[in-house]
């Protein structure tokens, strides 16, 4: 169980502290995001008598660092992210809170530049019907929002294949429903699930598109929905989703999931500005 808390926070800087009891954490990597945007980094390791007193690690859990606000405003919305966990810091009553929920914390809103929050059933029929969406976009679309995973063949015809970082761009201009750009990341897909919360701390839109040569990709289907009890499947019995190079893999970074293989994978996603 990890525990913390955001004791203070000001335009240049943000202190607190973060106990695991599975084991130290001292000397590790700890950022701060607002919006999805890092804007300081630190270390675990300052000592605090009161944590020493109430048995936390000797006392070596705190952290201050410094921090670059773009105006006063954001100082409610500052979170502090353990690198390469999916466990956040809030504000507040510094409630330890996985990445999805801290995704929907700190996702922009109210911006002309934020992206589509998904689209409903209707208005994707409504853009199929008037011919805006072709019957393969608009499956694109419901599968995304409703299921949390897809995937799209890049075959055309059978010779052609079709470039995965266009078709990649294409469906995320789609779904944003303006010109898109995605860059490019090269990762261990089996390191993907570890990498989560970083990751959804950095993109504007959610999920992420896979293109790799080998490598499995086990997914529970809805769990990206508010409603769904996580926790409540063994993700290893899940049906294996085989990667290839002709395939992209459309992954929601909120579902419960797990990769096996798949080194050097890319991954095509929609960084925030």
């Amino acid at each position: 169980m990890i525990r913390g808390a955001i004791d203070n926070v000001h335009p240049d800087k943000i202190g607190g502290w973060i106990y695991s009891e599975q084991g130290s954490l001292k000397g590790k990597r700890v950022l701060a995001f607002v919006a999805g945007q890092c804007v300081g980094a630190g270390e675990v390791g300052l000592f605090r008598q009161d944590l020493a007193d109430a048995g936390m690690d000797e006392g070596f859990v705190g952290f201050n660092f410094d921090i670059s606000l773009p105006n006063r405003d954001a100082l409610p919305s500052v979170i502090v992210s353990l690198e390469n966990s999916d466990l956040f810091l809030k504000q507040g009553n510094s409630v330890v809170v996985d990445a999805v929920a801290a995704y929907g914390a700190s996702a922009p809103s109210g911006s002309a530049d934020a992206p589509a929050a998904g689209h409903s059933p209707a208005s994707i029929d409504w853009m199929l019907s008037t011919g805006w969406l072709s019957k393969a976009d608009a499956d694109f679309l419901k599968y995304v929002a409703s299921v949390g995973f897809f995937t799209r063949s890049l075959r055309r015809g059978k010779t052609e294949i079709i470039p995965a970082e266009a078709e990649a761009e294409r469906l995320f201009s789609i779904y944003s429903t303006r010109a898109t750009k995605v860059t490019t990341r090269t990762i261990n897909l089996s390191e993907l699930a570890a990498k989560r919360g970083e990751l959804l701390a950095e993109l504007e839109v959610p999920f992420v598109a896979i293109s790799s040569a080998s490598g499995i990709v086990r997914v529970a289907e809805g769990s990206n929905q508010a409603d769904y009890a996580r926790g409540s499947e063994n993700l290893a019995e899940l049906p294996a989703n085989k990667c290839s190079l002709d395939m992209l893999i459309f992954l929601d970074l909120r579902t419960e999931f797990v990769c096996e293989g798949g080194r050097a994978a890319r991954l095509f996603v929609v960084s925030a500005a």
